[in-house]
C-alpha cells in the first residue's frame, strides 16, 4: 500500500464537523469522535444501521488489518457550519494505528469504490467547488484579488 498524508489532501465539507471513527467497546462496533462516545457518534451508529452502504462491515474489515477508517458525518441534527438537508457519512482517510501514516487517497478512493462506501473529494477540487460556489453565490466583482 503506498502511504501519503490523506489526511490533509480530504476535506471535511464543514471543516468543523467532528469526524466520528469506529472502535470497539465491549465487543460491540461503536462510532466516536476525538471527545469520546458523543452525541455526534451516536448519531452515526443510527445512521449506520439503516444506510444502503456497509460501513460496519468495512470498518470491521479494517479494523482488523490495523487502519481506523475515518469518516465524516453530516446531518440535519449536527449542524455546525453548513445546513444539511439529509444524513451522511463519507470515509476521509485510513490511517494505520501503529504508524499513524494514512493509505494515499488515491488508493482510499478505490479500496472505498470497491466496497461501496462514499469517500471525500481531493481538497484542490472541494477548494474550487467552493470557489465556484462563492462566486456565483455572490457578486463577483465585489471580490478583491
Amino acid at each position: 500500500m503506498r502511504i501519503s498524508n490523506a489526511a490533509q489532501r480530504t476535506v471535511s465539507l464543514d471543516f468543523l464537523t467532528p469526524n466520528p471513527a469506529p472502535f470497539y467497546s465491549e465487543g460491540e462496533l461503536r462510532f466516536c469522535t476525538k471527545a469520546g462516545v458523543t452525541d455526534t457518534g451516536e448519531f452515526a451508529e443510527q445512521y449506520v444501521k439503516s444506510a444502503p452502504y456497509p460501513y460496519a462491515e468495512f470498518s470491521k474489515e479494517w479494523i482488523a488489518k490495523g487502519y481506523t477508517p475515518i469518516f465524516e458525518f453530516c446531518s440535519p441534527h449536527q449542524q455546525i457550519v453548513l445546513e444539511y438537508q439529509n444524513d451522511s457519512m463519507h470515509l476521509l482517510a485510513l490511517r494505520n494505528m501503529e504508524t499513524g501514516e494514512y493509505i494515499s487517497y488515491e488508493e482510499t478512493k478505490l479500496i472505498a469504490e470497491k466496497a461501496n462506501i462514499p469517500v471525500r473529494i481531493l481538497f484542490v477540487l472541494a477548494c474550487l467547488a467552493l470557489t465556484l460556489f462563492y462566486l456565483f453565490k455572490h457578486d463577483y466583482n465585489s471580490i478583491d484579488c
